[in-house]
């Protein structure tokens, strides 16, 4: 039996040009527990074929871009399946993006995809998130959501 959760929100992009490493590195991480269906994941050709192997759907765009990824059921699984899954993606993500989640018991938490300096590459962190109401924001925070929201 697992935990019920269900995606929210997301920015998120892995550009065209980017999803041949992503794929080697999944080719490449297929000793640990927290990989599922090792042999299949190893067959696949395609970035989008593995993330579906690994249980969860993408989005391509018109350009073959990544501009989403959403599990495929509601079960969270253990912690290290998700920390490998976004750690084998995260350089390839575009810096800045963000997946969002909610569980069964109201919980809240994202997945965050940021440069780091010192690792010279984009890696992926998982944090708790709350809701901030609209009109609870700063000026400029407010500024800013409605720059993020204005082509919606």
């Amino acid at each position: 039996m697992g935990y019920n959760y269900y995606a929210t929100d997301d920015k998120f992009l892995i550009t065209a040009d980017k999803k041949d490493a992503a794929l080697a590195r999944f080719h490449g991480r297929l000793s640990t527990k927290a990989v599922p269906n090792p042999d299949d994941i190893l067959k696949t050709t395609t970035l989008e074929d593995a993330i579906e192997k690994w249980g969860f759907n993408c989005t391509p765009d018109e350009m073959s871009n990544i501009e989403g990824i959403y599990p495929k059921d509601s079960t969270y699984f253990y912690e290290d399946f998700y920390e490998v899954f976004f750690n084998l993606l995260a350089p390839s993500v575009t810096d800045g993006s963000f997946l969002m989640y909610n569980g069964e018991d109201s919980a809240q938490w994202g997945w965050r995809f940021k440069y780091d300096p010192e690792k010279k590459q984009v890696t992926a962190k998982e944090e708790g998130a709350v809701v901030v109401f609209e009109k609870d924001l700063t000026p400029e925070q407010t500024k800013h959501y409605l720059e993020e929201h204005e082509h919606e």
